[in-house]
């Protein structure tokens, strides 16, 4: 099955990492972080896809979001 194309265009995103690969699990807990810089004066967008893989040449897109990391740092308790 080839993988369905991306609703959001990532062409400006740059991949920071992938988190590991959870085998046969409906509530996947991810252990991999990751750290990016913050510039306060500019407004960066994150954007995360999930993917179902069932093998390296066989995935789907589950689901995607796009969203600015000063939604994240003004938010209460951040």
């Amino acid at each position: 099955m080839k993988a369905k194309p991306t609703t959001i265009d990532y062409a400006p995103f740059k991949l920071v990492g992938e988190t590991e690969v959870i085998d046969n699990n409906l509530n996947p807990q991810w252990i991999k972080h990751f750290n990016i810089s913050y510039e306060f004066h500019k407004d960066k967008e994150l954007y995360f896809q999930v993917w179902n893989y069932n093998t390296a040449n066989d995935k789907d897109l589950i689901g995607e979001v796009k969203f600015k990391l000063s939604n994240i740092m003004v938010s209460q308790g951040m």
